[in-house]
């Protein structure tokens, strides 16, 4: 049930918002006829990922939305958010980091990628991914350089929630502490 994915993500002026390079996956990739590997019970009716792939269940379609943020495929993430998604990240202390707050719907979404752009280069390392019927857990590593420099290095939970096939809430538990300590 456990598997682990590794991928560098460059972010920064040159790029709208996030481009990554995959180094290993979470179980076979996303396109294809088949879909084995990780992968929650929850049989959906099949979708399409907008990256040419079918998505049939609710891992799949957490796998395709990280898939294309890695990738910057804009299109294809908004056809897995739900109209009125909300994402969240640090509201404990929305004045920590220029990507922490609660953003509402897809637009809010993408202001969110453009405000995460603004980091430099991140390291994105998947460990798990866990689903229970509508929600997903990721857990992730990710690791990245503030402003002055100072090294984050953290783990975050990622708590993705959908309805009927498309994503409603996606909250991020980040250590807010750690953040804030290299944007000071």
């Amino acid at each position: 049930m456990f598997a682990v994915q590794t991928k560098r993500v460059r972010t920064g002026p040159s790029y709208r918002w996030c481009v990554g390079t995959h180094r290993a996956s979470l179980g076979p990739p996303v396109s294809g006829p088949t879909h084995g590997g990780v992968g929650c019970p929850d049989s959906r009716r099949s979708r399409s990922g907008g990256l040419g792939e079918t998505v049939t269940t609710n891992v799949d379609i957490v796998r395709a939305a990280s898939n294309a943020v890695a990738t910057g495929d804009g299109l294809a993430l908004m056809g897995l958010l739900s109209r009125d998604v909300q994402l969240t990240v640090g509201a404990g202390q929305p004045d920590a980091a220029p990507w922490f707050g609660v953003y509402h719907g897809k637009r809010g979404v993408l202001q969110f990628l453009e405000q995460l752009a603004t980091i430099g280069p991140v390291e994105i390392t998947d460990k798990a991914l866990v689903a229970d019927g509508d929600l997903v857990v990721a857990w992730i590593h990710i690791a990245f350089s503030g402003p002055n420099g100072r090294a984050v290095d953290m783990d975050e939970a990622h708590f993705w929630r959908l309805v009927d096939g498309k994503i409603v809430s996606i909250d991020y538990l980040v250590d807010t502490a750690a953040v804030a300590a290299a944007f000071t």
